[in-house]
């Protein structure tokens, strides 16, 4: 027969426990090691961490997304300065074509080789010393198209463990087979 003292303490138990409860509801949530069920109930009954856990595949998704147009823009930086660089060595003085004309196509790479280091910081989460690295090398000619073929191997390889089929220019899911 219980004593009234243990009426009592279970009692006062019972209230601190609403009260923590009360307090913060988590706590009172059993851990998943815990419940009789091997699936987390927190997962299904809980719809904010569902929404939580497609947001962040969402905004990794997104981050891919930049990566991949980082890569293009890089590619498209790369073909402009090889054309250059063989265009100059082939013909020596550029052989009839302005200087306006070859400045501006080395305007345009650098640019193109600019938007797509930060589109793949960006994308892959690079730090800033390495995306300010990148950026001051693309002031010496060679230099720059080495950097920007390992940033576009760095980012294709990112592209394809993340499930995404990656070609010259283009990228896209994998679509699974039937």
């Amino acid at each position: 027969m219980p004593t009234d003292d243990s009426v009592n303490n279970s009692a006062a138990n019972q209230r601190a426990t609403d009260k923590q409860a009360a307090i913060n509801p988590v706590a009172s949530v059993p851990a998943p090691d815990q419940a009789n069920n091997p699936v987390s109930t927190a997962s299904i009954a809980n719809p904010a961490a569902r929404s939580l856990s497609k947001a962040r595949e969402e905004a990794q998704q997104a981050q891919l997304q930049f990566a991949g147009r980082g890569r293009k823009l890089a590619i498209y930086a790369i073909g402009l300065q090889l054309l250059l660089l063989l265009l100059r060595a082939s013909l020596g003085k550029t052989a009839g074509i302005s200087h306006d004309i070859v400045l501006y196509l080395y305007c345009l790479a650098f640019m193109l080789a600019i938007f797509g280091i930060f589109l793949m910081a960006r994308g892959l989460r690079f730090n800033s010393i390495t995306t300010f690295v990148s950026v001051i090398a693309q002031f010496v000619p060679v230099i720059s198209t080495l950097i920007l073929l390992y940033l576009n191997m760095k980012a294709t390889r990112a592209l394809r463990q993340a499930g995404y089929q990656v070609g010259l220019l283009s990228m896209r899911t994998r679509q699974p087979k039937p």
